[in-house]
């Protein structure tokens, strides 16, 4: 085990004018720097340890001293000098409240103190509250530079055990009084050792580029860990260290020049400089020269993170004060610099710990070289970082840092501190303005940890957060700032949990049941300045509060016009693998005009789905390769859940895209489809105003957007324009998602420009031609196999008599045609949106069409009685529900959705289609559904 004490001294020695620090200076805004050598490192330590003993003597075995001051070289000549002398060195951060420091001091046992003089007036103020404290003050860098070698050089007489505590450093204080953490001597000598350990053939450790022997920039203070393990990487590794200008604010203006002027290869940053630097003009082109950037103590805003990657290489480092860091691979792919992949020899364990996070757990290996948590704590077998993680969706390995165990409440409260220059003159317009972020951050939380609107309060600039050295905010001292606002707020929601309304007990009037309802919304709502009256529908304020939350930042549209097109389209398709994907996807492969198509599905064997799909329709695949990329994506995710490269690509290339998937579930709520669906309007959005060509994005919407238009209005067909009403759907979430979806591309078309089309498809049938298949699982295959089962057929379809389906082939081709149609408007018009209703011109009855198929099973011996809709369902609900029965009346499953189509207030929508047919040949040639096509049908269900 190597001292660093000893390789100081070893180096003056082999190489006394070796670089160990460039130290930065700013005269006048002009920065300097001058180089100290291994030899002047070692006299300045040699001196500071001969003017301790001739002021204090030897050290008491044992004994701790501590230092404070300005960030320059003085604190790792101090930190040395007390090392080679035997006294643990306490390092507190300057930035500890008084009582912080006072509990360090009488828990560490620390009456001998030193301080650079800027600190005089602090250490005086401890002394009085501490009355065993000595404070002294350090000699001037001057004196401790002198030019003159000490006469003799300072030997300790005791060389360190491993177990020896070296140093004492302190938890953040975030949660209460910071805790003293003693770092040993074995852990700060890990350092040396961990460049050796080993990594799979092709890839290297994180810790090879970190303490390679190239000059590096750091911003982290010696009094934080990091700062620590920098000044080891500078002494076990001789990689000098650019340190910047004593007693000036660390900016990313000083970073840049530092960088320029002194050109390091590897540099440590703290994300909100990165941050602020990716925001300068010659921010990224500074960062551009680096080998790599390191960053670590807290997330890195992904737009910055991206950016960065396309010049250098960005890699994330996390750790601790009893961890050092954690050991972890450099990153395979530019576009995983979020996550860290886990160093075989460091005995990390992934432990489940809230919904869909891992804790980082390290467990004692056999070796515990590389594992420096076990040198400070020796007696532990295994150490619980209380660091949540989440996994790669696509690459086991690797694992994203979301936060902390003890950042999960249990009385979720929230407070929200605006950026300095942002002035807040109404704290709840903010609050709403910010609120889809907090909404994203409860996706991810157990339903206790989430937070509520009510319990958020907006940060005053008179009171700005506590924050520790390294920039993360104290959260004890910042609760006990806001104490008063909090327990006003946990005030506030006691009183409306505690409060009970009259109970309804039995029978009561009118009257009675709308006072109580008044009430209860009175306490719900006592934060809205709306008043609600007793005719307000609160279903449909559901579906308007949503609009308004995914439209009300849309940015404005932009000044210039659409690029011209080159007549050949490059397409987003999504939901490529299900039945009217396949069908465009094909029409699409056959079409010149369609030159690449990007598929976006959600599971990652797409491909050989799609494969399937087209195979088991009788389509060719020979063009899939060359035309088709299959892309594994997520649409409420940021980027799709793609690398930046590829999102990027995306960008500079699509012109169309296709949203074609939507979940289909009619028992779900509208809230239900919010996380899996609106969300993913507002990402496509965000792309095509984003994008080079600003695609024209062709929506896959349903006659259930407008289900209720005809109760509501009477007025004979619903024309093709989109009317922004939500009372127009169909009461159902299904129906209801989809309207909102339809709104929100309205008033993203209208206030920012997007061009978008809604389609409103009806019931799709089974193909006219090939050898596809109407979905058997679908409720008219399930009512027919479940009617061969019972021998009887319903004469009529309740509300849905009127048969207006379109023939899935038919319906892929007549969107291919409005797309196209669409597109060359887009060259020749200014109608940023429209809409356009997809159903068969031509009606029939189901009474026309009955026959046909109880004439069919006639033929194969079957009987098949055609009775009344009430008399099939009854015989249907007379049939026991077990499981042996489902295969053979698969109807007991749709039994509810069968008797609900059995109303006839739930009739059907007539949907007016003059200007589909204009602009699609498919549909205006499309014949009335006839017996023929239904035998096909059959045929290919084979029932």
């Amino acid at each position: 085990m190597r001292i660093l004490t000893e390789v100081v001294d070893h180096l003056a020695v082999e190489q006394p004018d070796g670089l160990w620090v460039k130290a930065g200076a700013l005269d006048n805004g002009v920065l300097s720097w001058s180089d100290i050598t291994w030899s002047q490192l070692a006299r300045a330590v040699d001196y500071i340890s001969h003017w301790m003993e001739d002021r204090y003597g030897p050290p008491a075995e044992n004994e701790t001293m501590g230092y404070m001051g300005i960030s320059d070289i003085r604190y790792p000549i101090m930190i040395l000098s007390a090392m080679k002398m035997g006294y643990k060195i306490l390092l507190a951060s300057p930035r500890n409240s008084q009582d912080a420091q006072v509990s360090l001091l009488k828990s560490t046992r620390c009456k001998k103190f030193l301080h650079t003089p800027e600190f005089a007036p602090q250490m005086q103020a401890l002394a009085v509250h501490h009355s065993e404290l000595s404070p002294d003050e350090i000699p001037s860098l001057d004196e401790i530079l002198q030019p003159e070698p000490v006469s003799n050089p300072y030997y300790n007489f005791r060389h360190p055990r491993e177990d020896d505590v070296a140093l004492i450093l302190h938890s953040s204080g975030s949660t209460g009084l910071p805790k003293p953490i003693f770092i040993r001597t074995g852990a700060l000598a890990a350092v040396d050792t961990i460049t050796s350990m080993s990594a799979p053939i092709g890839r290297r450790n994180m810790h090879d580029e970190l303490f390679a022997p190239t000059l590096m920039v750091s911003m982290m203070p010696f009094f934080h860990i990091m700062g620590i393990v920098t000044l080891a990487r500078s002494i076990y590794h001789q990689g000098p260290l650019a340190l910047l200008p004593p007693g000036q604010p660390v900016t990313a203006d000083l970073l840049i020049s530092a960088i320029v002027q002194e050109r390091p290869s590897v540099a440590a940053f703290a994300p909100s400089i990165l941050e602020e630097m990716c925001n300068l003009p010659n921010g990224l082109e500074a960062l551009s020269t680096l080998d790599y950037v390191f960053y670590g103590g807290a997330p890195l805003a992904r737009s910055c993170g991206d950016q960065i990657t396309r010049v250098t290489n960005l890699q994330v480092s996390i750790g601790s004060t009893e961890t050092l860091n954690a050991p972890s691979y450099l990153t395979q792919e530019p576009d995983d610099w979020e996550y860290f992949e886990w160093s075989a020899e460091a005995g990390i364990s992934m432990d489940p710990a809230a919904e869909r996070s891992f804790e980082m757990v390290i467990k004692q290996k056999m070796d515990r070289r590389h594992q420096i948590v076990f040198h400070n704590f020796p007696e532990l077998s295994e150490w619980r970082t209380k660091d949540l993680f989440e996994q790669h969706p696509t690459k086991p390995n690797l694992w994203r840092y979301v936060g902390r165990l003890d950042d999960l409440l249990f009385q979720a409260g929230l407070i929200i501190e605006p950026h300095a220059d942002r002035k807040v003159a109404d704290d709840e317009a903010f609050s709403d303005e910010i609120w889809s972020w907090v909404e994203k951050a409860n996706a991810g939380c157990p339903a206790h940890a989430k937070v509520w609107h009510s319990m958020a309060m907006v940060a005053t600039p008179e009171k700005p957060f506590r924050r520790s050295a390294k920039g993360s905010i104290m959260r004890k001292a910042t609760y006990e700032l806001y104490e008063s606002e909090i327990a006003q707020l946990y005030k506030r929601q006691d009183e409306f949990s505690s409060h009970e309304p009259d109970i309804i007990d039995g029978p009561t009037d009118l009257a009675s049941i709308k006072s109580v309802l008044r009430t209860t919304l009175r306490t719900c709502l006592a934060s809205s300045s709306r008043e609600y009256t007793d005719n307000d529908d609160f279903f449909v304020e559901k579906m308007s509060a949503m609009i308004y939350k995914y439209t009300k930042l849309l940015p404005a549209a932009p000044v210039t016009g659409i690029p011209p097109s080159s007549g050949k389209y490059k397409v987003i398709l999504t939901g490529s693998t299900g039945s009217l994907g396949t069908y465009l996807l094909h029409y699409m492969l056959q079409s010149p005009l369609f030159e690449h198509i990007y598929c976006f599905n959600r599971s990652a064997n797409a491909e050989s789905r799609q494969m399937k799909s087209l195979h088991d329709r009788g389509f060719d695949v020979d063009d899939l390769a060359e035309k088709v990329d299959f892309l594994t994506t997520d649409l409420t995710q940021a980027r799709f859940g793609l690398s930046s490269s590829k999102y990027h690509e995306l960008q500079e290339n699509v012109n169309v895209f296709l949203h074609n998937s939507w979940p289909v579930n009619f028992n779900n709520s509208l809230e239900s489809f919010e996380s899996t669906a609106i969300i993913g309007v507002r990402q496509c959005i965000d792309f095509a105003l984003s994008a080079t060509h600003r695609p024209h994005i062709m929506f896959s919407s349903s006659i259930a957007s407008v289900g209720n238009q005809h109760i509501i209005r009477n007025d004979g067909p619903i024309p093709e324009i989109f009317e922004d009403d939500v009372c127009l759907p169909l009461r159902q979430g299904y129906g209801e998602s989809k309207h909102v979806a339809s709104s929100i591309l309205f008033r993203a078309a209208r206030k920012s420009g997007l061009r978008a089309t809604v389609l409103r498809l009806g019931q799709l049938g089974g193909p006219v031609d090939g050898t596809g298949a109407w979905n058997k699982a679908e409720w008219l295959p399930t009512l027919i196999q479940t009617s061969k089962s019972l021998q009887r057929i319903p004469a009529t379809l309740g509300g849905q008599d009127a048969i207006d389906w379109v023939p899935v082939d038919v319906a892929a081709q007549s969107v291919i045609e409005l797309t196209l149609s669409r597109l060359e408007g887009d060259l020749t018009k200014n109608q940023l949106f429209d809409c356009f209703n997809i159903v068969n011109p031509q009606v029939v009855q189901w009474n026309d069409l009955v026959h046909t198929v109880s004439d069919f099973y006639h033929k194969q011996g079957c009987a098949m009685e055609v009775v009344e809709y009430n008399v099939w369902l009854n015989a249907l609900k007379q049939i026991d529900p077990v499981s042996e029965n489902i295969d053979k009346y698969p109807g007991i499953k749709l039994a509810e959705f069968y008797e609900d189509m059995g109303q006839l207030e739930n009739r059907k929508v007539h949907l007016a289609t003059n200007r589909s047919v204009l602009n699609s040949s498919s549909l205006a040639n499309l014949q009335p559904l006839d017996g023929q096509l239904v035998e096909r049908w059959l045929e290919r269900w084979a029932f």
